[in-house]
């Protein structure tokens, strides 16, 4: 109990069996609560989408939010296989992650390094990242204000 949240370990704290110290009859309470545990179903498309809406609500502001929107992605999209996820849609998926006016500069810069590629094709997640961290770094010679 004393690793879970505040809110969490009030609820929790209100079952009948851990009042009773009852360990066997309170893990029982937390099973039925909590039916869906296995850790492949924690990670769905779904749930790679939602963070995908949620992160392109808002612009980013430094190289850290790129890291932390790359590592939150990748947290969800490694535990997808491939039958739920192809390449081109884990590309694309990421790319759309990014604040429409940012997807803009990204597209420009994009553009610039690799011109021949196909326009209905996105661009290589890594590749993306590259030049977001690039742009988002601070150390540019030169940065248009946002």
């Amino acid at each position: 109990m004393r690793y879970v949240p505040p809110k969490t370990y009030t609820f929790w704290s209100t079952f009948p069996s851990y009042v009773a110290k009852n360990w066997s009859a309170f893990c029982t309470n937390l099973e039925n609560m909590y039916p869906d545990t296995e850790a492949d179903t924690h990670y769905t498309k779904k749930g790679l989408q939602e963070l995908v809406d949620q992160a392109n609500q808002t612009r980013l502001h430094d190289e850290n939010d790129v890291i932390t929107y790359y590592r939150d992605f990748h947290e969800i999209s490694n535990h997808l296989t491939a039958a739920q996820l192809s390449d081109e849609e884990w590309n694309a998926e990421f790319f759309m992650g990014f604040h429409p006016d940012d997807r803009e500069i990204l597209s420009n810069r994009l553009y610039s390094l690799k011109p021949n590629h196909p326009l209905r094709q996105p661009h290589d997640l890594k590749d993306v990242y590259q030049v977001a961290r690039s742009y988002f770094s601070g150390s540019c010679f030169y940065q248009p204000l946002q």
